[in-house]
């Protein structure tokens, strides 16, 4: 007798029994068994398919492309760069490559496309969400400090860099990046006024919304931004560097024949040559002339970029790159004296051969004729004045202060209100120095103008002289801002409408030369002029000190990039001297023999024989009183003194400097025709024993009282031929 088989275990047997081997059952039953039987079959088969590897329902993560910036459905990175990227130098390095290599490569390149792409959402202000692989449950991402991997916090030291020995991996909050990426360039007010003053165009367009462009210009906004004053320079400066910037990367993208290059692939080694031609084409114009200038704008643009890129890739631990962005400066810079040598040498040209030349100056009838427009025009719109004339009366003070002052072109017309009010209220020529001055001359210029520091060029403070000529128009100008519509919060004196600018230097004075009637007198010119002045001038050193600050630039720069050569003065005594030599009678270039006066006779001789000029000093101006220990005073003249031949005194400058500090009060406060008072014997012993005169050892008493007392009335009598020199140049400028 068969026994029957129980419905449990139908669904297993029916695989090993045959169907004959059943009871027969009626075709109802038959069928109902047989659908029972298969249903069965078929759940098992699909939880056996749920449990394996093989199922067909499970989504693989995206990926992103470091390529080509671009997210890849399915997980397919490898496929995808071996399609699409298989000609990119790296690419091919790699496909002949053993397998185990290969997949080294491509899972560095999973890894790295990850990490930038969460750095991009982080930038955003969102989460970061591509991972290595889905969670089951929610977790929170942490990020391997090594590897840069993105991996849940539970198993984060599971991962490969946590095993290694050698290794000790940290594990970041994703938010941490959050302070190196450039979440507050597309939040910052200042940024993004320089991004919305781009024009329409494909230039424009791409510096407001390439990232690496954006990130390189707003690091340098951020070095820059707190620079008071100048704001407008900033802008101008960040928005050129922007553009030329682009447009080089344009010219490179349509060398390399790829439109997928991207603005970090000009800083490859491997695109170098690239980059360097698209350099060449961009600076060179249709008849293969060179624009050296923006060539080295170039230059300098590049070698910013990379900089900043570097650090960037520092910061948000992009190693790989930064190693990468290394190299390529070291491969560029060893370029450079193949590339900009030319570029330079034409630059250095211009400037020996056609700026410093006499006959780029400025025609002196045409600066007194510009000045007496410029004071004739003032007078008359002071008289007829409307608020009309207010950007022009503008125009005429910021013109006149550019070229008196022989300011660059833009340094005068950026003057901060609060610089002017200083300048109002005597800040920096406070009435105790001035009680101080007794030279009637120095008095007098003091008294003609009013003195402000501007920022000049780089960290610099530059002073500017302000005529009394211009204070009403001035006042006037202060007055009313409001009227021509200037507003209340914009902090500078020479002020523009709707803003918070300042009108152009430049433009300022090309509009009043164009008024005129004259060629535009620029402010470089101008500093040409006064520098070459200056160079014919026989100058103290510390006037010289005081020029060179007020110019805002050193002695090398003022004598090789401004002043014109001294071509008269290197005719007369060089052909003198060369003419003598060629004719063999070197004899008649030495001196005639050292003069047998002692140098004490010369020091109390400050008067030439015959008729004094105006800057020499009279017998009758040389006299001078001296208080003996009683305090009596004797009126005496060094000329009939009685002289010691002795040997001369060689003052060093500490010494000077100690004599004019302790003895100020008789060096500088002289009575009229020279005379005034010499100190006392007591005096002199005080100032002895409080410093040592190493000049003076080996001297007796009365020696060193009669040296002291010489030396004093000495710089007196310096200081008095300085003023009349002061004087003197001040006529011969005649600005």
């Amino acid at each position: 007798m068969m026994d029957f088989v129980d419905n449990s275990n139908l669904s297993t047997l029916s695989e090993e029994v045959p169907y004959h081997c059943f009871p027969s059952l009626t075709s109802c039953d038959e069928s109902s068994q047989l659908n029972r039987l298969n249903n069965e079959k078929k759940d098992c088969n699909s939880r056996t398919k749920s449990r394996g590897k093989g199922n067909s329902n499970k989504k693989k993560p995206n990926r992103f492309c470091t390529y080509c910036k671009s997210q890849i459905t399915g997980g397919k990175l490898k496929r995808h760069i071996l399609r699409k990227h298989k000609s990119d130098p790296e690419v091919k390095s790699i496909i002949s490559k053993p397998a185990h290599i290969q997949n080294k490569f491509f899972d560095g390149k999973r890894r790295e496309g990850i990490y930038e792409y969460n750095l991009q959402l982080i930038g955003d202000g969102l989460d970061p969400e591509m991972r290595e692989r889905k969670p089951v449950l929610e977790d929170q991402l942490r990020v391997c400090s090594d590897c840069k991997g993105f991996y849940s916090n539970k198993y984060f030291f599971k991962h490969k860099c946590v095993i290694h020995e050698d290794s000790a991996p940290q594990a970041l909050k994703p938010r941490l990046l959050q302070n190196v990426m450039n979440d507050n360039m597309d939040n910052d007010k200042g940024f993004l006024d320089i991004l919305n003053r781009f024009r329409e165009g494909e230039v424009g367009d791409f510096c407001r919304t390439n990232k690496t462009i954006k990130l390189i210009g707003y690091k340098h906004f951020n070095l820059r931004r707190h620079e008071e004053g100048k704001q407008d320079e900033v802008r101008k400066t960040i928005m050129a560097e922007m553009r030329e910037l682009s447009k080089l990367f344009f010219c490179f993208r349509s060398l390399s024949g790829s439109e997928e290059r991207m603005v970090e692939d000009m800083f490859r080694r491997e695109h170098l040559l690239d980059l360097v031609e698209a350099l060449k084409q961009l600076t060179t114009t249709s008849d293969k002339q060179e624009k050296h200038g923006q060539k080295l704008f170039l230059d300098a643009v590049l070698l910013r970029s990379v900089k900043t890129l570097e650090g960037y890739f520092a910061q948000t631990m992009q190693d790989t790159k930064k190693k990468e962005l290394k190299n390529f400066r070291s491969a560029y810079k060893s370029l450079q004296h193949e590339l900009f040598p030319s570029a330079r040498q034409k630059c250095i040209k211009n400037s020996l051969e056609t700026n410093r030349k006499p006959a780029s100056l400025p025609n002196e009838q045409k600066v007194l004729q510009l000045k007496e427009f410029i004071a004739t025009e003032i007078s008359f719109i002071l008289k007829n004045y409307t608020v009309k004339n207010f950007a022009y009366l503008r125009s005429l003070v910021v013109a006149r202060l550019t070229l008196f002052n022989a300011r660059r072109g833009e340094e005068a017309s950026r003057m901060l209100f609060s610089e002017w009010e200083e300048a109002e209220k005597g800040t920096w020529l406070p009435d105790e120095e001035l009680e101080k001055i007794k030279d009637h001359a120095e008095q007098y210029l003091l008294g003609h103008f009013k003195l402000a520091y501007l920022k000049g060029k780089g960290k610099k403070y530059v002073p500017v002289l302000i005529p009394n000529d211009l204070m009403s128009a001035i006042q006037v100008l202060k007055q009313d801002r409001s009227k021509f519509g200037i507003r209340e919060d914009n902090p500078f004196l020479f002020a523009t409408k709707n803003g918070l600018s300042h009108c152009s230097g430049w433009h300022a004075v090309a509009e009043v030369c164009a008024e005129a009637g004259i060629n535009i007198i620029t402010a470089t010119k101008m500093r040409h002029r006064l520098s070459s002045i200056y160079a014919s001038l026989d100058m103290s050193p510390e006037n010289r000190k005081i020029f060179l600050q007020h110019m805002g630039h050193e002695e090398q720069i003022n004598r090789e990039n401004y002043q014109c050569p001294l071509g008269i003065r290197t005719a007369c005594i060089m052909g003198k001297m060369l003419s003598s030599v060629d004719e063999g009678s070197v004899s008649e270039l030495h001196p005639k023999g050292p003069s047998t006066a002692p140098e004490e006779d010369l020091m109390y001789k400050p008067c030439k024989s015959g008729s004094p000029n105006e800057l020499d000093v009279s017998p009758q101006e040389c006299s001078f009183e001296i208080e003996d220990d009683d305090g009596a005073k004797v009126l005496s003249s060094p000329v009939t003194a009685k002289k010691t031949k002795s040997s001369s005194v060689k003052w060093s400058k500490d010494e000077t400097e100690a004599i004019k500090c302790f003895f100020r009060s008789y060096i500088f406060d002289r009575k009229e025709n020279n005379t005034g008072n010499l100190p006392s014997k007591r005096e002199v012993q005080e100032f002895l024993e409080k410093h040592d005169m190493h000049s003076l050892e080996g001297l007796s008493e009365k020696t060193k009282l009669l040296k002291i007392r010489s030396k004093i009335f000495n710089e007196r009598k310096t200081m008095r031929l300085m003023t009349l020199k002061k004087l003197d140049e001040m006529k011969s400028l005649k600005i």
